[in-house]
């Protein structure tokens, strides 16, 4: 379960921990999705985060390193995800702030969205 102020419209969630889907409307007891299906809160589940999802999101993926995947924000600053389950906003003079944790897709999104004002959208 993904406490109701974790989720924004958008956000990719795990319907029966099997399908995939991003939220369509939000009410207090309940999320809709799968175009306008209303579902309980109990019944959604978070999606971890994995390299596979990272390239689906636009990440560059990194193996063998700290880093598990990246995605610019602009020419000079870039958001990390490291494989101990943090996120790092980084710049073009190796500075940084450890955003933690960020260990599920919509955590991912809720930061992207946060610091760009765009959403961070499964290609």
């Amino acid at each position: 379960m993904i406490a109701p102020s974790e989720l924004r419209i958008g956000n990719y969630v795990l319907i029966g921990s099997l399908v995939w889907t991003p939220i369509d409307g939000i009410l207090s007891s309940q999320v809709f999705a799968c175009n306008g299906v209303g579902i309980n809160y109990i019944d959604i589940d978070p999606i971890p985060i994995t390299p596979e999802w990272l390239e689906r999101l636009g990440f560059e993926t990194k193996t063998g390193y700290v880093i598990m995947g990246r995605i610019g924000l602009s020419p000079t600053t870039w958001i990390d995800i490291m494989n101990n389950g943090t996120a790092e906003v980084c710049g073009q003079w190796n500075e940084s702030v450890a955003v933690s944790p960020c260990k599920y897709i919509h955590e991912l999104q809720n930061l992207y969205h946060a610091l760009t004002g765009n959403e961070l959208k499964a290609k």
